[in-house]
């Protein structure tokens, strides 16, 4: 009786914590007959690629590396120094000029009319004629009754002396004709292609050719024996003799390009300037505040007639206010005018003078001025790629007024020159050389 409750309470719990169980398997545990269980079925057998492993160690590399930069973003933002780097910054600021050439300005003594044998921008030779210079008596009466008389000479050779010419076979006329004549066709070739610089020569020896033959013209018997031509003639030489003693010609001083533009800044914005005791700010400031310079006495009288500009070496003074002026006596930087910008010189700084906010550099340029001959004032723009020893920005100090940065480890204080920065980096040069170098150390 206690052994059948005992097996009743046992199968009570059974059911209780197995409701679930199918009735056939309880009849068979209870009738104490079991039948054997069926074997399971086997899933599929999972096999791990070598490639698997491949991406696996490719993960944990990528993981470790994420990590490392990290830790080193921590310890560059959280850390009091900074390691010393190469770097390269590409920078461009514009500042105003103004252009000093190295020029000889020609004058004449007193007034009067000028005429031009080479025109603005040739290149002239030292001893080249360049151009006529007639004094005041030189009048345009006078200009009127040389033409007049021209007129009336050739109208009578037209009526009296071609004709007569015409039954002679004269074989230097037809070589003065023929050469004429292909002087001519030689200048509208040059017309129709635009070559400017070469027509003003053509024209001065199709000219001198001309008068070539009108002197022979006037040469020959038949010009002789005909008295009007012949009085026309002593009228006309009369007035070329009157011309000729207003008449002055002025030739190149120099090798260079001749211009006939001038400015009135020729006497004080010379090569000189940039020695001695005219070598200082408040000398170059007045001409970028437009201040107008006294008159120099010598200068009183004259008339300023051409300049012949040495073509491949000149100067640019630029005038800043930027206290991160960078670039030092003796190194170079790429050079660009407003007007002009895809025109690229190669400048090197020649010397500075004046202080932080008013301070002129002065640039030395050995390319062609062609371009900027006949500018003064233009708006330069400085740039390129600028390399350097990289640091923070904070990490610049000033230490008796004199811009610097720590070491981290010594706790010395290396002066350096800014050639470049942007919002977070500077680029820096150490004064003294290997004083900064990379992978240093140094304060932030």
């Amino acid at each position: 009786m206690q052994y059948y409750r005992k097996n009743s309470m046992r199968e009570n719990l059974r059911r209780a914590a197995d409701p679930e169980e199918p009735s056939s398997r309880r009849s068979e545990r209870e009738q104490g007959t079991r039948q054997p269980r069926a074997p399971k079925k086997q899933g599929p057998v999972v096999r791990v690629k070598p490639r698997f492993f491949v991406f696996l160690a490719v993960f944990l590399a990528v993981l470790g590396l994420l990590a490392y930069g990290i830790v080193s973003l921590f310890r560059l933002l959280f850390s009091g120094y900074a390691e010393v780097s190469y770097g390269m910054m590409e920078t461009t600021k514009s500042f105003p000029a103004i252009l000093l050439r190295e020029e000889t300005t020609v004058r004449a003594e007193g007034y009067g009319t000028a005429k031009y044998i080479l025109g603005d921008g040739d290149a002239a030779r030292a001893g080249q004629p360049v151009l006529n210079f007639y004094s005041s008596g030189y009048t345009q009466k006078i200009v009127s009754d040389l033409a007049t008389e021209n007129e009336r000479i050739n109208a009578q050779q037209q009526s009296n002396l071609y004709p007569e010419l015409t039954q002679i076979v004269d074989q230097q006329l037809s070589s003065m004709d023929g050469s004429i004549y292909e002087k001519r066709g030689q200048i509208g070739q040059a017309v129709r292609e635009g070559n400017t610089p070469a027509l003003v020569e053509m024209e001065r020896e199709l000219t001198l050719l001309m008068e070539q033959k009108q002197s022979y013209l006037e040469s020959t018997p038949s010009a002789q024996r005909n008295t009007t031509l012949t009085q026309m003639y002593a009228k006309r030489s009369q007035i070329l003799s009157q011309i000729d003693g207003w008449r002055s010609e002025y030739s190149a001083p120099t090798d260079g390009l001749v211009s006939y533009q001038l400015d009135g800044l020729e006497p004080y914005l010379t090569t000189i300037v940039l020695e001695g005791d005219d070598f200082n700010a408040e000398y170059f400031r007045q001409f970028f505040d437009n201040t107008d310079p006294a008159q120099l006495d010598q200068l009183r009288g004259r008339q300023p007639l051409f300049r012949v500009v040495n073509e491949n070496h000149w100067y640019a003074i630029l005038r800043t206010d930027d206290a991160g002026w960078t670039i030092g006596v003796g190194e170079s930087c790429e050079l660009r005018f407003n007007r002009d910008a895809d025109l690229v010189y190669e400048a090197k700084v020649r010397s500075m003078v004046g202080d932080v906010g008013d301070l002129y550099v002065v640039l030395e340029i050995d390319q062609s001025i062609a371009s900027m001959l006949n500018t003064r004032r233009e708006t330069a723009l400085i740039g390129g790629r600028v390399e350097g020893m990289r640091v923070p920005l904070g990490s610049l100090k000033t230490s008796s007024g004199i811009t610097g940065v720590f070491l981290y480890e010594s706790n010395e204080f290396v002066p350096v020159r800014v050639i470049g920065h942007d919002s977070r980096y500077a680029l820096v040069m150490p004064l003294e050389i290997g004083k900064l170098d990379k992978s240093m150390k140094v304060k932030k």
